[in-house]
Formats: C-alpha cells, structure tokens, sequence
C-alpha cells in the first residue's frame, strides 16, 4: 500500500479562507461531461467547469444542459467552437467536450439549503466564441466604420 504525502503546515487553518468566484465575464474548461436525469425525470448533460473569474479566481461550477431546452445546448456548443456537433438526430457523445475551453458570463443566485440562504455563483450564459483572428478583423472593421471617409485616394 502507497503512502498518501501532504504538505505539513504548522498552523494548518492558515489559508483555508477561500475566495468566492465573482459574478462576470469568466473563462472556462470543461473538467467532466456525463448524461444526468434530473428529479423530474428530464434527461441533461451534467458539466463539471473549472472556472477562472475576471480577477483570476479560480473555482468550480456545475452546470446542466436540458435536452428540453436545444438553445442552451446549441449556446454551449457555440462557446466552445463545436457547433458543428449540434445536428438533426438529436445525440453527441459527451467525451468530445471534455477539455473544450470557452467563456461564460456568471451570476449569482441565492438558493435555500437545510433552512438557510446561500449564495452561489452560476451560469447565467455562455458567450459566443470568437477567434483571434476574427477578433483581429472585427476591429479593422469597426475602426474603419469610425472614419468612412478614410481611404487612400487622392484629390
């Protein structure tokens, strides 16, 4: 049998506070990606996200996909430049998403748990990718919409 190693700390509560991830813009990559049926007996893809927020926190999030609801499915392919798998028969193998990076827009939700009120930090979107490249061109074009009369003809 293998021994389990660890860091010793002195004073092991030191640094156990842990930092909320912040409602905003966030970057994602999936950790896990498995069908889930739901209480009510609707069927989801249950995503594990590693998540790093807009001042660099990093955290988990959960997040479903509803087969009942094809936008959020088609929005989250989107995010994570697979759209080419959202097709007519209605089926994707989850372990092509596994490791899928993308950016997602979180909020936060007050949720009652055991007779309390908690807050957690949830997806409230996920956000169309857009490459570097394509990034690059929709500058160009909106600085030449700024100057329309910018060209290079002389009078």
């Amino acid at each position: 049998m293998s021994m389990f190693r660890f860091t010793y700390q002195e004073d092991p509560a030191h640094g156990m506070e842990r930092k909320d991830l912040s409602p905003g813009l966030a970057s994602f990559s999936v950790v896990t990606a498995e069908p889930h049926v739901a209480k009510s007996g609707n069927e989801s893809l249950k995503l594990q996200l590693a998540i790093t927020d807009k001042f660099g926190t990093k955290g988990t999030v959960f997040d479903y996909l509803p087969a009942v609801l094809p936008w959020k499915v088609h929005q989250f392919l989107v995010a994570v430049n697979k759209q080419h798998l959202y097709k007519s028969t209605g089926e994707l193998d989850p372990r092509v998403l596994v490791g899928a990076e993308g950016q997602c827009q979180l909020k936060e939700e007050e949720n009652e748990w055991k007779g309390e009120i908690k807050k957690r930090v949830t997806v409230a979107k996920y956000i169309e990718y857009v490459s570097s490249r394509s990034a690059t061109a929709k500058k160009e074009i909106m600085e030449d919409m700024e100057d329309p009369f910018k060209d290079e003809i002389p009078f």
